[in-house]
């Protein structure tokens, strides 16, 4: 809150400092002040919109600053965005959107892991201690107004795709898995790690080739019709 005050009153050093500040706590992996932080800097840059537009135009140079992430993590960030007007609005909005994806890896555990119950449950069980260990109850001091590591990072999407990809594979659903790990990997990377893995034993190696093109496809489209923007 104090930076977003202070930002309007440090003229054009204004996003500098808020550069500055989320290179801090990148490097102390400060997650939740780093998505605070990210959220501070899109509303500067919306709110001045004489240099915003002088930047369109070409008028004013910028420095670019690279994705950490592949093409279809973007909807996943900005989708938050259009939800409510504030830094706070966003934040909540984001937290939101990692519960649901939560919720779905509850689901995808209760209903489609193979095995009678007490697999199930013990499936869900170890879920459930992982979340927790992550939340900074376990593992570190929990800070009350600060979110829990799952739902300040996009994380359990991915993990989300993986877990399907890996069930359809157990089906024997060849393509269904492929191109669910692609599309895992187009949201962020590690998941193409698992396809040797997955790869192993599998028939229908064209299938899963075509299956996998698709969404990976559909990331390279992505990047050519947005651009730089």
């Amino acid at each position: 809150t104090s930076i977003r005050r202070a930002a309007p009153s440090l003229g054009e050093h204004s996003e500098e400092i808020l550069r500055e500040a989320q290179a801090l706590a990148e490097t102390l992996g400060d997650q939740r002040r780093l998505l605070r932080i990210t959220a501070d800097i899109m509303a500067y840059s919306y709110l001045v919109g004489d240099h915003m537009s002088a930047i369109e135009s070409g008028e004013r140079p910028y420095d670019d600053q690279e994705l950490e992430y592949p093409p279809l993590s973007i909807p996943l960030i900005v989708g938050p965005a259009l939800i409510g007007d504030g830094i706070d609005d966003y934040i909540e909005a984001f937290e939101w959107e990692m519960i649901a994806f939560d919720l779905a890896i509850v689901l995808l555990l209760a209903l489609a892991l193979p095995g009678d119950q007490r697999r199930v449950l013990g499936a869900l069980g170890v879920y459930t201690v992982g979340i927790v260990a992550l939340s900074g109850i376990v593992l570190a001091d929990s800070i009350i107004d600060q979110a829990p590591l799952a739902l300040a990072r996009f994380d359990l999407v991915p993990a989300l795709l993986v877990l399907a990809a890996v069930l359809a594979r157990d089906r024997g659903r060849s393509a269904g898995w492929s191109a669910l790990l692609a599309t895992g990997a187009a949201v962020k990377a590690f998941p193409l790690l698992l396809f040797p893995a997955l790869l192993r034993g599998e028939r229908h190696r064209r299938r899963v080739a075509v299956a996998a093109a698709i969404p990976l496809l559909v990331a390279l489209a992505a990047v050519v019709a947005w651009g730089d923007h």
